[in-house]
């Protein structure tokens, strides 16, 4: 690769300049988390609801509307917008909370992932922001009034954006150099009708002087000359940068602290508090806040009346020195210029050739939206269960309630996160997906992801990895090891330093895995939802009540794949020392245990396949004894495919005690008369180690693979479709059900905001793909089956998966009537300014492909980038 995107990431690798000191790190939502909570009983929304966020200090971190930050969010600028009708300013996204939304929480505002760059040297931002007052209470009163079968109430439902009344608001960034920033605001009135718009370009420090963090920061007006006002931010250990402004109407000064007054009813003297520029533009009286200039939160003002089709342009730039004359001028239009290239370059490298024009705008807006959710993560844990110097002291209740068992967790870091305003924390296993896809990018920053979490300040002595913010203590499926090797696999150079530096971490997880999860010590796994919320008859993070043990599929086989994948890292190391051999075939070993136990092979009483369906199923054991399946088709089952190996000749040959030890365990499976699922030990051949014999494999295709079932025109379905009317067992007298829901979820589990009961999600759709390009590496065409089932229209592995490649490809593709069944048929994206936005849901309709859940999840659902790029570089060989 080469271009000038390509130059600064090998700048920041060799440690020579920092071009990800600055980025798109801000949050867009801080409230309602759960390090901004201090409640007795964590309710966490409660506690910090959106009404307080524009009145009180946040203590771990910011948020804004497409802000921008240094990686340690000392400060942090964000566009601030007021139309002169809204209550308050648009600081900062609007959304409902878990309890108010039909669905859990939802934002409920339209913008969008334009453009980024792995050093964050270019990107771009759009807003809608319309002309009416901002329908607050018709959203929260419309979403109440629907009930769990109907789908959410979104802003495009208001009719408020009809006839085009909103602005179109365009946020650009384009550094200079690592410590220069230009920032450009165009507003651009979409409608028929004149318009005001006010602008409020903020810069401010994040508050930790309240909290016992540091001396009190200051940002004071430097110099004013004819055409450009000079701001200069001061905080000790920090330095000073310089904020230049086109010359605005007003210059506003206020201080990032709460207003105890509004919140608490606690008398304050004078009005300069984090809420000021509120009450001062809506009151339009802004005496209180233009003298002293100085605080620790400013804002020039700028006020537009903009005609129909109008567009006005802000400019503005930060920068660690005072810069020659006139920066704003040819050296601005210059900086984007160039920019802008080479993020069109950088893009154009990236791609394939055979990519379409919609597959070039899905792939960069999918990256784009990537790179946009790339979060400053701050979150230490003692200190939080302690509390700060001068603030009241925490309950007493916190010592006992959630996280408090991770103490060592001590966060303050650039994490890519799933999505900035659903998900503003890291989730373990999505991590895993989002790294795999930020090595199409940024090859150095995804082995720092997945390193990341295993160093000491997050993973716990006893080999643990938190889950996520809400509950650390749950448990997501263990994908690191296999993210490792993904990325190990797409670097043009092998890196074995880094498998070597993760091995030490990544075996003490896997052996909390074998110590904690194999309650019944026969390697079938537990483990509880892990992370697919309510796929089940019943919630399975609660503790039976009967005595019952839940033996899962999915646990089993995610401990299988890690297994399987440790061998494999292990094979590569063998290299750097010869000891990584007898590893590997201690992980061979293991994994060949869950591989009897799971068949129900050799010593185990019952294992989980159900030769009758076909199928996988988790299984219920009594305390009798006595083993109750729960034979319901969905993903859980479909697990048992992902555990899958491909040897290539060559690396066996380097790893020749590893070979012998397969086949001698081969050929003793094979005298005990076990159904082996270890295919070609022969010298001169490949070797293929998976959970399942090929048998089975195909099998289980013949439900995947039905219409009927879990085929859909646009991937693999939840939960197969045959249970449109329900499935229902009884179970110690009591009867539960289950249903194929195919878009939104109809329970209240998990708060009403996942579904795993029919829709398709991307991460699931990708490991079976990925598990489907091993088994055919071996088969090499000689495995064809039905597409669909019962068609007679026999394909390959490789037809099979490039069928379900382009089918997840086409939710975000129009059609041929030009809608992308992503958008749900929505009029608004067949306008010639909407139609190339797109957004990246969390999860899509099992029937349609609409998108559902959060509606900015371009963590995983990036994955469809990384397919494209696979599909046409096969394509183009």
């Amino acid at each position: 690769m080469n271009g000038k995107e390509f130059e600064r990431l090998k700048l920041l690798e060799n440690g020579k300049a920092n071009w990800r000191k600055w980025g798109t790190y801000l949050s867009e939502r801080q409230w309602g988390t759960v390090r901004e909570d201090y409640s007795p009983d964590g309710t966490a929304w409660d506690y910090f609801p959106h009404d307080h966020a524009r009145s009180r200090a946040y203590r771990w971190g910011e948020d804004g509307i497409a802000g921008w930050s240094d990686d340690q969010q000392q400060l942090c600028f964000s566009p601030a917008f007021w139309n002169g009708r809204d209550p308050i300013i648009k600081e900062r996204l609007f959304g409902l909370n878990s309890s108010e939304g039909n669905h859990g929480e939802d934002v409920k505002e339209l913008y969008y992932y334009l453009d980024n760059t792995p050093t964050h040297s270019y990107a771009r931002y759009l807003y809608k922001y319309p002309h009416l007052a901002f329908p607050y209470d018709e959203l929260l009163q419309g979403n109440r009034e629907r009930s769990n079968h109907s789908p959410e109430f979104e802003l495009l439902d208001t009719g408020v954006l009809r006839d085009n009344r909103y602005f179109n608001i365009e946020i650009e960034y384009a550094k200079a150099d690592p410590e220069t920033t230009c920032i450009r605001i165009t507003i651009t009135n979409m409608g028929d009708t004149a318009e005001d718009m006010y602008v409020l370009p903020t810069l401010w420090f994040r508050n930790g002087w309240d909290f016992g963090i540091g001396n009190k920061p200051e940002i004071s007006l430097q110099q004013t000359t004819d055409t450009y006002t000079i701001l200069k931010a001061t905080k000790t250990d920090f330095g000073s940068y310089y904020l230049y402004a086109g010359q605005p109407e007003n210059l506003l000064f206020t201080e990032n602290e709460t207003n105890r007054e509004r919140l608490y009813g606690i008398a304050m003297d004078g009005t300069r508090t984090k809420d000021s520029f509120h009450r001062a533009l809506i009151q339009q009286d802004f005496s209180a806040l233009e003298m002293p200039n100085s605080g620790t939160k400013c804002a020039p003002l700028y006020r537009f009346t903009l005609m129909e089709g109008e567009s006005r342009e802000i400019r503005l730039l930060l920068s660690d020195r005072l810069l020659p004359d006139h920066p704003l001028a040819d050296f601005f239009t210059e900086t984007f210029k160039s920019r802008r290239e080479e993020a069109a370059q950088f893009y154009a490298n990236l791609i394939p050739e055979k990519c379409d024009a919609e597959e070039k705008l899905i792939v960069r807006q999918a990256l784009s939206g990537l790179l946009w959710n790339k979060q400053y993560y701050n979150y230490q844990i003692s200190r939080w269960l302690q509390g700060d110097p001068g603030q009241p002291e925490p309950p007493p209740q916190r010592y006992q309630g959630r996280n408090n068992a991770w103490q060592n967790v001590a966060a303050a870091d650039i994490i890519s996160m799933p999505d900035s305003w659903e998900f503003p924390w890291f989730a373990s296993w999505d991590t895993a997906f989002q790294a795999v896809v930020m090595a199409m990018i940024d090859m150095d920053f995804a082995k720092q992801q997945l390193l990341l979490f295993t160093e000491d300040r997050y993973q716990r002595e006893d080999g643990a990895i938190p889950a996520y913010e809400w509950s650390f203590g749950d448990l997501n499926p263990p994908l690191r090891a296999w993210a490792a090797i993904m990325i190990f696999d797409m670097g043009h150079q092998k890196d074995l330093s880094f498998l070597k530096q993760l091995f030490p971490r990544l075996q003490k997880n896997y052996n909390w895995w074998k110590t904690n999860e194999d309650a019944g010590g026969n390697d079938i796994f537990s483990g509880g939802f892990l992370g697919l919320d309510n796929i089940s008859l019943f919630n399975r993070s609660q503790t039976l009540p009967d005595g019952e043990q839940l033996e899962q599929v999915d646990a089993t086989a995610w401990v299988a794949m890690f297994a399987l994948n440790m061998m494999k890292m292990c094979l590569l190391l063998r290299e750097e020392s010869p000891e990584f051999e007898s590893h590997a075939m201690a992980y061979f070993d293991d994994f060949v245990q869950i591989t009897r136990a799971v068949n129900h092979y050799g010593h185990q009483p019952k294992g989980l396949w159900d030769a009758s369906a076909g199928f996988f199923f988790d299984c219920l054991k009594m305390p009798d004894g006595e083993h109750v399946p729960l034979t319901v088709k969905s993903i859980v089952g479909l697990t048992a495919i992902f555990p899958v190996c491909f040897l290539e000749n060559q690396l066996l040959h380097k790893n020749k005690k590893f070979w012998q030890h397969v086949l001698q365990t081969k050929e003793a499976l094979i005298d005990q008369q076990q159904l082996c699922a270890i295919e070609g030990t022969d010298q001169e051949g490949d070797v293929l180690i998976s959970l399942i014999h090929r048998d089975k494999l195909e099998v289980m295709l013949k439900s995947i693979l039905d219409p009927g079932q879990f085929l859909s025109p646009f991937g693999i379905r939840s939960l197969s479709r045959a249970y449109e009317d329900a499935f229902c067992m009884i179970l110690n007298g009591t009867e539960l059900c289950i249903d194929y829901q195919a878009g939104e979820s109809q329970t209240g589990l998990f708060g009403g905001n996942s579904n795993w009961r029919g829709p398709i999600w991307m991460p699931i759709n990708f490991l079976l793909i990925c598990a489907l390009q091993e088994y055919e590496r071996f088969f090499d065409g000689a495995f064809q089956l039905d597409f669909p089932t019962n068609t007679q229209n026999k394909v390959s592995l490789s037809q099979l998966n490039k069928q379900l490649m382009e089918g997840i490809i086409d939710i975000f593709k129009k059609d041929t009537e030009g809608n992308r069944p992503v958008h749900g048929r929505q009029d608004f994206y067949r306008k010639p300014e909407n139609e190339d936005l797109i957004l990246f849901y969390e999860y899509f309709h099992g029937n349609t492909g609409r998108g559902c859940g959060a509606s900015h999840q371009t963590g995983w659902s990036a994955l469809v980038a990384l397919l494209i790029q696979q599909l046409r570089t096969k394509t183009d060989h």
